[in-house]
């Protein structure tokens, strides 16, 4: 899983009447998006204030006004014992780290590393667990800023450092066999990319609609190519809410 913090936007008069997701150079991300579906996800519950770390426990498919309070996490774990798998959750926001440790995830602080180290130590860590989560907040810092061309630029990076060398190494990792011969992964891999909400460069202000995702991997298809962008995940028929319906869809 790779999480966008802030990146859906409304379209820019400096960007041509274009969003920073339709203006961003994201060969890999569009890439993905075309080969597998693309839709909407409510991340923000209605009449919720949009925040981060609570978008992203949602979509991780456990309600943030159910969590329970970090640091400390409970005897159990949650997200294995819901999902049959371990996972690791890659942040800089110390408020996701501690409401995914509460769910039993492993977790690393990503405060100091480059969009490079980012990647290394996702696919590290994909060597150990079922699921990595990299939340990545350079798109939600430019919207901070109110400063356009960062976003965008933010945005290709994201796609050059972290999801190319990441969606290079997946297919590795094993894909199904129909036929069910061994020795093939049985539900082979995935990706999820999504962003947790709108926040608007022009404003530095956030929005709570819904916000675009893709899925991506072993038997996932559409009939429909699309871009991964604000207007093509609106304009498809794959709406998800609430956002904790979007982790057993992925999975």
């Amino acid at each position: 899983m790779v999480i966008l913090d802030g990146a859906a936007d409304i379209p820019c008069d400096a960007l041509d009447g274009r969003t920073p997701l339709e203006a961003a150079r994201k060969p890999t991300i569009d890439s993905l998006a075309r080969m597998g579906r693309v839709g909407t996800v409510a991340a923000t519950p209605e009449g919720q204030v949009p925040d981060s770390a609570a978008a992203a426990l949602a979509i991780l498919g456990f309600d943030p006004r159910q969590a329970p309070p970090p640091p400390a996490p409970p005897p159990a774990t949650p997200f294995s014992d819901r999902f049959g798998l371990g996972g690791v959750m890659l942040s800089p926001s110390r408020a996701l780290r501690g409401l995914a440790a509460s769910l039993g995830l492993t977790t690393i602080d990503t405060t100091d590393a480059d969009p490079g180290a980012q990647a290394t130590a996702a696919l590290d860590a994909l060597a150990g667990v079922g699921l990595v989560c990299c939340h990545l907040q350079s798109t939600l810092a430019a919207s901070h800023k109110q400063d356009v061309r960062a976003k965008v630029a933010a945005i290709e990076e994201i796609d050059e450092a972290i999801v190319t060398p990441i969606a290079r190494r997946l297919p590795a990792l094993g894909e199904p066999d129909p036929r069910g011969a061994e020795p093939a992964v049985p539900d082979g891999w995935r990706i999820l990319i999504a962003t947790t909400h709108y926040h608007f460069v022009s404003t530095g202000q956030p929005d709570p609609a819904p916000v675009p995702f893709l899925i991506a991997g072993s038997w996932v298809r559409s009939l429909v190519e699309r871009p991964y962008t604000e207007r093509a995940a609106a304009e498809s028929d794959l709406h998800i809410e609430p956002a904790t319906d979007l982790m057993e869809y992925f999975l």
